[in-house]
């Protein structure tokens, strides 16, 4: 990703158990490109992309920390490219079917990376760092629930049929498969003025 989008790509992470790891592999530079949540608040990232669009369609914010409103719906920073990046936890979350339609209908095309690695690993942790000896701790992920690897939602169908079908959406579970899926996305997103969502698979 880093290579591959540009410099200037505004991201709302919420990725949770990959939080750091995402963070120490974008290294960011850009103030204000990098937006993100401390503590609570799972799911919080596509509603925010959707803000974060309206935003830098209405305001030049070229002079960080400065920011003027536009004198027009258009301002400079309407090119920049906004990425959400979610765990596939978050996103279930963060109401996909409610994101999904109101990007379609304000007409606010972002790129969306679902980081899937198979269940809801947060939960895991939570248990194992408040409880390690308690009943939760004993029991392994399916027994709780939260073990979704055979059993997970269709995360792109649900996007893009809130979408009405005008999202681009496509599920990657090959590690070269995933920088012209980048590049395909991003040029329906700042091209096609569509959404893109991709699911990366890394379970």
């Amino acid at each position: 990703m880093r290579d591959i989008l540009p410099g200037d790509t505004v991201f709302l992470s919420d990725v949770v158990t990959n939080q750091v790891p995402f963070t120490e592999q974008m290294q960011f530079t850009e103030p204000g490109s990098h937006i993100s949540k401390g503590g609570s608040g799972l799911g919080w990232a596509g509603g925010a992309a959707i803000g974060a669009r309206l935003a830098l369609d209405r305001w030049d914010t070229r002079d960080k920390p400065r920011c003027a409103q536009g004198e027009s719906m258009e301002s400079e920073s309407s090119n920049y490219l906004v990425c959400c990046i979610t765990g596939d936890g978050s996103f279930i979350f963060g109401v996909p079917s409610a994101v999904y339609w109101a990007q379609h209908k304000l007409q606010t095309p972002f790129l969306s990376i679902i980081i899937n690695n198979g269940g809801w690993k947060a939960t895991r942790s939570c248990i194992n760092d408040v409880h390690p000896g308690g009943l939760a701790a004993a029991v392994d992920d399916e027994g709780l629930g939260i073990d979704l690897k055979m059993v997970g939602p269709d995360h792109v169908g649900i996007a893009v049929a809130a979408s009405n079908g005008t999202l681009h959406g496509q599920r990657i579970s090959r590690a070269a498969e995933l920088a012209d899926a980048i590049r395909k996305a991003m040029h329906v997103v700042q091209s096609e003025k569509r959404g893109a969502l991709l699911e990366v698979v890394v379970c």
